[in-house]
């Protein structure tokens, strides 16, 4: 019996879409002026920088399903702004346009633009707009304010029903519209991968998370809070710098679990957090005293990778915008199901499995497990990280529900978890055994080894593997698809 749990690199996965041109995985700061030329600044990986002029005040961005980076002018109340498509080492392709004042915007994994438009101090409508700029439909004004474009492609909005309640809108498409009632205020809305959303008022710690259909998951505080920026992972982490000596990101679940925290060198505060599909994390901090911005790019375990000052020192009205600055939520919220790198493996699947959506070279590691013999049965393992020669691997292995076995007579167990997080507290939890389990790949990144496993009488029951290996740090680098196999 032989079992490929994870396509080959290179192989193409069909989605409900067309398919998905890389996107570009830099980070796109703009850098407003109230007066004069705004520039959007773009950062790659390899800490190579370039600016592209847009002669507008423009300090909202969004990304469209190509990589292009859309950058929505904010002009006065009732004057005609535009959307400018950028491409990185291109710049400006094509505008889209005229519309009317743009606030906040979002482009939804069928590339249409929902735009938030002011219409007075007080007053919002929203416009949905074609990939080639066409206007479908506007809603009439209204006291509504923005959350973003959930995986259905719907525009979510709230607002203060009352001092103690607040509506949430779903606009679909069509332009029909769906309103859900919750028994709190809340003035900030963050929309998680999931496609709930965590609710933060003005002035208070307390956090509550609502699911699409207005139940309230969770209600929990953060210390942090209001202080500090608050920001959504792409796996569906909250993130939020803790003002502490030192610094930390601190990361917790969406029912208030805290997870694993990310250290910040030096003590200037963070003013805005931008988490990455790579588990990196973008950083804008302001010196306290001269005031200089700097931006920082840091990895998961604090480690600066860049720091620099940008290259328009002025006004930084950015670090209130909106938008998708890395990628993240295109690839979790709006296209989760589509390869937005081609490498064969889908965005949901990446993010789960630890590697990198927006990067063909990332890739899972790979795990074969082939029964060879029976009583006793004997194991083959085949093993594939080629991103991470010479790393450690570990396999583990445990009892599976779901597969319609019985363990003993009983219930199914429950799988073993298979997130980055569950996996690491399994390991340290030392729910795994010996060597051959347990090693180092070779200079190629694979490892082959038999394992034998003792017949039990009890009959047939499921055993699910999964292989996990490190960086060269020791962090965890990748986790393979679980592999299923039912022993005699």
């Amino acid at each position: 019996m032989s079992m490929r749990v994870a396509t080959a690199v290179g192989t193409w996965i069909a989605c409900g879409t067309a398919a998905i041109a890389q996107v570009d995985p830099g980070y796109w700061l703009p850098e407003t002026k109230l007066f004069g030329t705004t520039t959007v600044e773009h950062v790659d990986r390899n800490g190579v920088h370039a600016t592209y002029p847009m002669g507008v005040y423009a300090p909202r961005l969004a990304r469209n399903s190509v990589g292009d980076v859309l950058v929505g002018e904010s002009r006065d109340i009732g004057v005609p702004s535009f959307i400018r498509v950028l491409r990185a080492g291109v710049g400006e392709i094509a505008p889209i346009g005229p519309l009317g004042t743009i606030g906040n915007f979002y482009v939804d994994s069928t590339d249409h633009i929902w735009i938030e438009e002011p219409m007075s101090f007080f007053t919002r409508r929203v416009r949905r707009v074609s990939p080639a700029g066409a206007t479908l439909f506007t809603t009439a004004p209204d006291v509504f304010v923005s959350i973003g474009a959930n995986a259905q492609n719907e525009y979510m909005c709230h607002a203060a029903a009352s001092s103690t309640s607040t509506t949430i809108r779903r606009i679909k498409p069509d332009g029909s519209i769906v309103d859900l009632i919750v028994p709190f205020k809340f003035t900030k809305g963050i929309l998680a991968p999931s496609g709930d959303i965590v609710c933060q008022n003005s002035g208070s710690t307390v956090l509550r998370v609502v699911s699409p259909t207005g139940t309230v998951h969770a209600t929990f505080s953060l210390p942090s809070l209001p202080a500090c920026p608050l920001a959504m992972e792409p796996t569906g982490v909250l993130a939020t710098v803790t003002v502490t000596a030192p610094n930390v990101i601190s990361r917790y679940r969406l029912d208030g679990v805290q997870l694993a925290s990310v250290p910040v060198v030096g003590s200037e505060p963070v003013n805005r957090v931008d988490p990455a599909t790579d588990r990196t994390y973008w950083l804008l901090r302001l010196h306290p005293v001269d005031a200089v911005t700097v931006v920082q790019h840091i990895d998961s375990l604090g480690r600066i990778l860049e720091s620099f000052t940008p290259a328009v020192v002025d006004s930084f009205t950015s670090i209130s915008a909106v938008g998708d600055l890395t990628g993240a939520i295109r690839v979790s919220v709006n296209a989760p199901n589509e390869d937005s790198d081609l490498d064969g493996f889908i965005n949901a699947s990446e993010l789960e499995l630890g590697s990198d959506p927006l990067d063909p070279a990332s890739v899972p590691p790979t795990i074969d497990v082939n029964v060879i013999a029976t009583s006793p049965t004997v194991l083959d393992f085949d093993i594939a990280d080629a991103a991470r020669p010479n790393q450690p691997y570990a396999v583990i292995a445990g009892l599976s529900a779901g597969d319609g076995v019985p363990v003993n007579g009983n219930e199914p167990a429950p799988r073993i978890p298979l997130s980055m997080l569950d996996v690491a507290q399994w390991i340290q939890s030392g729910g795994f055994t010996a060597a051959p389990l347990i090693g180092v790949l070779d200079g190629a990144g694979t490892k082959s080894f038999q394992l034998q496993v003792p017949h039990l009488p009890a009959g047939a029951f499921a055993v699910r593997f999964t292989a996990i290996t490190a960086n060269p740090t020791g962090f965890i680098g990748g986790i393979a698809p679980a592999e299923t196999v039912v022993l005699p």
